[in-house]
């Protein structure tokens, strides 16, 4: 087995440990290389910060657009009146709508657990009931959009809601 997500994750808690110390960083959550601050500090000393301690290893930074950023498979955004965040499922600017089309060879089983997946996916990234119906809607239309039938789809979405039984 590889020691590198070891290695790397003990690195990136020791770069963790350099900005809190130089910055004043209030809020910090990292998976693996995807870090998300709150900080008083500028985004140029949070970046000096990261980029000082290996100069071999250089960062880079997202800045927020209306308080908004994504952050792994959500768009988050900051609620300066509650001093709070909502979430909700993140897609790619350039995403197509496309998934597993219905008419592939692909095993039935794996078509209905992809949709299960999606659908749970997103009741479980979005932090309100719209923004959860918002985001169900959009993959319903993307799976009847690539040939499922609607009763399947509706299955999936019906089954999505169940709670997910561990396996034995």
């Amino acid at each position: 087995k590889s020691l590198s997500p070891f290695v790397a994750s003990v690195y990136m808690h020791f770069i963790k440990q350099e900005i809190i110390r130089t910055t004043h960083t209030r809020y910090w959550r990292r998976y693996s290389d995807d870090t998300f601050i709150i900080t008083r500090a500028s985004y140029d000393d949070i970046l000096a910060a990261a980029n000082q301690v290996n100069p071999n290893i250089q960062f880079t930074i997202e800045k927020p657009e209306s308080d908004e950023i994504a952050f792994l498979d959500t768009t988050t955004k900051f609620e300066p009146d509650t001093f709070s965040f909502t979430t909700i499922l993140y897609q790619t600017p350039i995403h197509s709508g496309h998934v597993l089309p219905f008419q592939s060879s692909a095993p039935l089983g794996r078509k209905s657990s992809t949709m299960i997946t999606e659908f749970r996916r997103a009741r479980k990234l979005c932090s309100n009931a719209n923004d959860t119906e918002g985001s169900v809607s959009t993959i319903r239309k993307n799976f009847l959009n690539n040939g499922y039938p609607p009763i399947l789809v509706q299955r999936a979405e019906q089954k999505s809601l169940e709670p997910v039984q561990p396996r034995e």
